[in-house]
């Protein structure tokens, strides 16, 4: 049981991804921020066992990458739907990771993984703390925290426009890097005897 117990963890942050675009589009703040303290938490642990009890496989290279992609493409499109952040965000940054999951689909199939940058793992932590931020500051916009004066509002709305500009951007920039060193970050698959 132990070596599916990494996958499973991955597993369950792709099934959260419905849930908290639920949430973020009926405006339950608490719901949303408790399904990415829920996510931050499983990506944190199923890494942490599949490494200390030699747990790491192709299947847990693919998913556990595929997993944050889903969480955060999913609170983004929600965000998008509720009026908080502009489509073209949400396309960018879908648009990359789909990108890269096929890519790196590709070079699995292969025989090889294709090692995460450091900037792309800067990128996913500054999409998680940007999703913190929006969904905080929709439910300011929307009365989840009661009422919001004008100028509160004001800024919050110009907080959440920069803040789309710089994520598209870093999403956009940490893609053309992995393009651009490609070759050096496919190496041979570690083996191993079980799944991660």
């Amino acid at each position: 049981m132990l070596h599916h117990f990494p996958n499973l963890l991955t597993f369950s942050r792709i099934l959260a991804a419905p849930l908290l675009a639920y949430a973020v589009i009926h405006n339950a703040v608490w719901m949303a921020l408790g399904v990415l303290l829920f996510s931050m938490i499983t990506d944190f642990y199923d890494g942490r066992i599949a490494r200390r009890y030699n747990l790491v496989s192709k299947t847990g290279s693919f998913l556990d990458p595929l997993a944050d992609k889903v969480i955060i493409i999913s609170g983004f499109s929600a965000l998008c739907y509720s009026g908080v952040i502009p489509l073209w965000v949400v396309l960018v940054i879908a648009g990359r990771d789909i990108f890269i999951t096929g890519l790196r689909s590709v070079v699995l199939l292969r025989g090889y993984e294709l090692q995460t940058s450091w900037l792309a793992k800067s990128k996913t932590a500054l999409q998680f703390i940007a999703l913190h931020l929006y969904i905080i500051g929709s439910g300011c916009l929307h009365g989840a925290f009661g009422y919001i004066g004008f100028s509160f509002k004001l800024v919050m709305y110009r907080m959440i426009e920069a803040t789309s500009v710089i994520v598209a951007l870093v999403t956009l920039f940490s893609g053309l890097v992995y393009l651009w060193g490609i070759k050096k970050r496919v190496k041979p698959q570690k083996r191993s005897h079980v799944q991660k």
